[in-house]
């Protein structure tokens, strides 16, 4: 996110064919310059860590039924990545003690 260097103080977009140039009102200074690929990275890297689609940021219910549900998803996925290893552990401690077998 863009800030002025006074906290309030609105910030300037300029948009020049594919290269938008972003003002601090307050200082007068060149906050950032985009291009198409900027953006578009941006909207990949923010989208994806963030949630920050336009589509989602005016429905705040959905986007943190979204976040709940992609955690919980992520969660399964490593409860089961911890059982899977520490079987193999398990396994593979009990194959090299002497005699266990027997």
């Amino acid at each position: 996110m863009i800030a002025s260097v006074i906290s309030g103080a609105p910030v300037y977009r300029i948009r020049c064919g594919e290269r938008w140039y972003d003002i601090d009102s307050a200082s007068g200074a060149l906050l950032q310059t985009t291009d198409s690929s900027r953006r578009a990275y941006r909207w990949l890297f923010s989208g994806l860590h963030r949630h920050d689609f336009p589509v989602l940021s005016g429905r705040p219910v959905l986007r943190t039924a979204l976040i709940v549900t992609l955690c919980g998803i992520g969660l399964v996925f490593s409860l089961t990545g911890i059982v899977i290893g520490t079987r193999r552990l398990w396994r593979g401690a009990a194959s090299r003690r002497p005699n266990a077998s027997r």
